[in-house]
């Protein structure tokens, strides 16, 4: 799919969001209209988490870091989640459209290098057996692997695993999703030993209130890391009344 779509739309020839003709040198293969409705994360962000802030609001983290300390050292993400993002997302998700892996990660990537952060490896959240066999594979897995191809760092894919299924976790509230996870993952002991004193990127597509990166990250500390940075595509507004 990925070939025949990159056949019919060459990158750097039409906008990977509306299929517009584009001049080669736009950034992303995206057209200036879809690069001026994107809610780029560049400014105006939570030190901790990344996400964006409410520009109203005043404050210097989002309401879900200055509520609890995450064991995560810092986050970072792409943009945050209104309309465009949502629709890019869920064609990547849920609409088998895997060859958005290259665009979005190469955002990511760039995003994450930005950062400087002193990283060895990488690591996706991972999705429960039977989830990953409806979709036919893991977003974040592939995300993952193209940020850890840019980084140039180890990638492993498998070194989570899911080992409860949970709910879709964007029906529940802060509250119930923190409840919901508690003990949803674990490592692979097959790669235990590849993380032990390593500081690993963790990777995930949307980052909602941080409780699935926090719970991975326990994990991931439990086994030996050095220490957790998470990074997602995108981050869902700071919802204050959601996360109390």
């Amino acid at each position: 799919m990925g070939e025949l779509l990159e056949w019919i739309y060459p990158s750097g020839l039409y906008c990977l969001r509306c299929n517009k003709p584009i001049d080669r040198r736009q950034p992303y293969s995206l057209c200036p209209d879809c690069v001026k409705q994107i809610n780029w994360a560049n400014s105006g962000v939570c030190p901790r988490c990344g996400r964006l802030l409410d520009r109203y609001a005043g404050k210097e983290f989002c309401h879900d870091c200055a509520a609890g300390e995450k064991p995560f050292l810092a986050g970072a993400v792409c943009t945050g989640y209104g309309r465009v993002e949502r629709e890019w997302l869920h064609s990547f998700k849920y609409r088998n459209q895997a060859w958005l892996k290259e665009p979005l990660g190469q955002l990511l990537a760039e995003r994450i290098a930005a950062e400087k952060w002193p990283l060895n490896c990488v690591v996706p959240v991972p999705l429960h057996p039977s989830r990953q066999r409806s979709r036919s594979y893991n977003q974040a897995a592939l995300l993952s692997a193209v940020v850890a191809r840019r980084l140039e760092l180890p990638h492993f894919p498998d070194a989570l695993l899911r080992i409860k299924k949970t709910e879709a976790m964007s029906r529940l509230s802060a509250v119930e999703r923190r409840s919901c996870l508690t003990g949803a993952f674990g490592i692979n002991p097959l790669r235990g030993t590849c993380l032990q004193h390593k500081a690993v990127l963790l990777i995930d597509d949307i980052y909602t209130t941080g409780s699935t990166m926090s719970e991975c990250t326990k994990v991931l500390l439990g086994c030996g890391a050095s220490a957790v940075y998470v990074a997602a595509f995108a981050a869902a507004a700071d919802i204050r009344s959601e996360s109390i």
